[in-house]
């Protein structure tokens, strides 16, 4: 499913490249989880669309824009939300992973509560979406079982749905490479696929650097590199799924580059230069 609109996006993840971004008037920006709002103190910038893929991640932004709902230079920011998120704990664990919000004691209920508020004060479009995980588990639809065959490629982007993950669903956990699910980066599995409803023909990525810390934080953890991991293998596998997205051009249309030189973003490996 491809929406028309805009033609070039820059997304901000968060790692320290980020902070190289600087605004232009031919784009639009997307902001991935809490790079919103810590992009309001760092860059002085206000993204047009803003989207998580992990409802705790909209916490600390939703409860900034509650504060300052006077302020109007915030209503241009589209937030975006998976309709997964939208529902009960049950139905979310369907689709995704673990969140942090299920660990906190009435987390779940609080993020409900700050969505409803979010949808009275500001702009925000839910995002039909389904998962990797679901398609394995729940998945009745034969036409689907092949979405990760060579040669069915083109089935994940002909969906009603947005397609998050690019990785079969094997298990929750990560131990090593033995499981490779939860060893995606948010670029491909997130990031990516809702560029794509969002219609862009360019995508410009700034702070997927896969390693290092974030900018507004020292926190500097990846499923690649915690106490589970050792070696490589990980995070060059998880590199190759961008990889496959950049090979996939044809199909999907949109021309994935870079907006940094910065040797610590490991994409710029493989990935085109524009300034």
């Amino acid at each position: 499913m491809k929406t028309s609109g805009i033609d070039n996006i820059s997304i901000l993840g968060p790692g320290k490249t980020t902070l190289e971004f600087s605004p232009k008037q031919e784009e639009s920006v997307l902001a991935f989880q809490e790079v919103f709002p810590n992009c309001l103190e760092y860059l002085g910038i206000v993204p047009d669309y803003w989207v998580c893929g992990d409802p705790n991640a909209y916490m600390v932004g939703m409860r900034y824009l509650l504060e300052n709902t006077t302020n109007h230079d915030l209503k241009k920011n589209k937030i975006l939300i998976p309709n997964i998120f939208m529902k009960d704990i049950a139905c979310y664990r369907k689709y995704c992973g673990a969140t942090p919000l299920i660990r906190s004691r009435g987390g779940w209920d609080e993020f409900r509560s700050l969505t409803e508020e979010i949808m009275k004060n500001y702009n925000v479009e839910v995002i039909p979406v389904t998962t990797m995980k679901y398609l394995k588990v729940f998945n009745q639809n034969r036409d689907l079982q092949n979405i990760n065959q060579p040669g069915f490629e083109f089935l994940r982007f002909m969906q009603e749905k947005v397609v998050f993950g690019t990785v079969e669903f094997d298990s929750e956990f990560v131990v090593g490479d033995r499981y490779k699910w939860g060893l995606e980066n948010k670029l491909t599995s997130v990031a990516l696929p809702v560029c794509y409803y969002l219609g862009a023909k360019k995508v410009k990525t700034y702070g997927f650097d896969y390693r290092g810390p974030r900018f507004y934080s020292d926190v500097a953890r990846h499923p690649w590199n915690d106490e589970t991991q050792s070696g490589n293998s990980a995070v060059e596998f998880s590199l190759s799924l961008l990889q496959k997205w950049l090979q996939w051009e044809s199909i999907h249309g949109m021309k994935i580059v870079s907006g940094t030189r910065d040797s610590i973003s490991l994409p710029n490996k493989f990935l085109e230069y524009e300034s």
